[in-house]
């Protein structure tokens, strides 16, 4: 089961990059957590997932990324537009050639640290990135090792901040493609509450066959104030 706390679809500020529509243009990654949205009396899902249009809110100048598994670093050159020259996008690899071929086209973008990142961990301190992002790169991981990776990620990321994956879906069919290289949107929903997280929205990237999915830490959320019954009244339902 997919979950969806903002019905509507997708809004155009986030046009995902997938290697089958790499030409669809990519206009603004917009994850934003504002504390005070969690305020259990106005908690609501377009507070929660606030991807609207001049909001002011998503990446900020100043944000650090960590994006594990960054490939070519195509999406670590996006978003250091948005965090400024002073933010960092740590983009992690495991293989060296990688990290050596994105470092020459990053060369223009001096706030993206590529680096050889651990198998098992980023490698970072704990609270120090704003966003976790993982795109294409979950279903990578060791077998049985997700849920102890998502735990790691809820120490480095700050208490405010969030964690984007970007996954194809396992349910759609598409061969192998789908079965070595996609996820389920709802198992990735089990391996991040056991970890510590909130789903706070995830649903499929219009015009491809790739699932997006965002949590914030649960500790944002504060204690559900007890109902309190109105004198008078019995104990029936």
């Amino acid at each position: 089961m997919v979950l969806a706390l903002n019905p509507g679809p997708l809004p155009d500020i986030l046009i995902a990059y997938c290697a089958r529509w790499r030409d669809r243009a990519f206009v603004n990654l917009n994850l934003s957590v504002n504390k005070e949205s969690y305020n259990v009396y106005t908690f609501s899902p377009v507070r929660i997932a606030d991807f609207d249009h001049g909001s002011g809110h998503g990446l900020c100048r100043g944000d650090v990324v960590v994006d594990i598994g960054a490939g070519d670093g195509w999406w670590a050159r996006q978003m250091a537009r948005f965090v400024g020259a002073e933010g960092v996008i740590h983009a992690g690899e495991i293989e060296q050639k990688k990290v050596d071929d994105m470092k020459g086209k990053c060369a223009d973008s001096p706030q993206v640290k590529s680096y050889l990142i651990p198998l098992d961990s980023t490698a970072l301190p704990d609270n120090s990135c704003d966003l976790a992002f993982l795109s294409k790169t979950y279903h990578h991981f060791n077998k049985g090792s997700h849920v102890d990776y998502l735990r790691h990620l809820h120490k480095v990321v700050k208490p405010t901040g969030r964690l984007c994956i970007i996954e194809r879906h396992s349910a759609i069919p598409g061969g192998t493609r789908a079965t070595e290289h996609g996820w389920s949107p709802g198992l990735l929903m089990q391996q991040a509450e056991e970890a510590g997280w909130v789903g706070v929205r995830c649903e499929l990237i219009r015009g491809t066959y790739h699932f997006m999915a965002i949590f914030v830490q649960k500790e944002l959320f504060p204690p559900e104030p007890e109902r309190r019954r109105p004198e008078g009244r019995d104990n029936q339902n």
